[in-house]
C-alpha cells in the first residue's frame, strides 16, 4: 500500500471504517470488482492473457488487504488466496458478532466521556467510531453535526 493512501490497519474494533476506506482504495486502483467477487477469474489456460491479467489484479487486491490488517486479524484469512473469499471472511468475522456485540457497543457508547486533557476531535472521533460499529451491526444512532440522536427525545 502506498504511503499517501495509508489509513489505520484493521483491528478488532474498526472494521466498519476500515472496510469503507479499503473499498474506496480498491476502487481507486480499479480492482474492487475482484475483491467483491463480481469479476471472477476468467476460464482458460493459466498462461492465457486474460487469466494472467486477472491474476495480477488479484495479487494487487490481496496485497492491499493483507497489508492493511493487524497481525491479530490474520487468523481470519491466513491460507486464503481468492480475493473475494478474503473480503468475505473479514466481513463475516467482524459482522457476525450478534446481540452481545451490539449490547457491549451500546454500553461503551452510552458511557463515553471526554477526558479533560483530550481534544474535542479525539472525543468526536471515538463517538463516530462507536456509531459506525453500531450501524454495521444493524443498530445505530444518527450523527448530525457532531450531535447524536438515539431514536427518542429527551424530556
Amino acid at each position: 500500500m502506498s504511503e499517501k493512501n495509508r489509513f489505520p490497519k484493521l483491528d478488532r474494533d474498526n472494521y466498519y471504517a476500515w472496510s469503507y476506506r479499503m473499498q474506496m482504495r480498491l476502487r481507486q486502483l480499479g480492482v474492487w470488482e475482484i475483491a467483491d467477487g463480481t469479476l471472477s477469474k476468467p476460464s482458460g489456460s493459466p498462461n492465457s492473457t486474460a487469466v494472467k491479467a486477472w491474476g495480477k489484479k488479484a495479487d494487487l487486491v490481496l496485497g492491499e488487504i493483507v497489508g492493511a490488517v493487524e497481525d491479530s486479524q490474520l487468523v481470519h484469512i491466513r491460507g486464503l488466496t481468492e480475493p473475494s473469499t478474503v473480503w468475505r471472511a473479514l466481513e463475516e468475522a467482524h459482522m457476525s458478532q450478534g446481540l452481545g456485540s451490539i449490547i457491549s457497543t451500546w454500553q461503551a457508547f452510552t458511557q463515553i466521556r471526554k477526558a479533560e486533557e483530550d481534544p474535542m476531535e479525539k472525543h468526536i472521533g471515538e463517538i463516530r467510531r462507536l456509531a459506525d460499529r453500531l450501524e454495521g451491526l444493524g443498530d445505530g444512532v444518527i450523527l448530525q453535526n457532531g450531535f447524536c440522536s438515539m431514536g427518542h427525545e429527551t424530556p
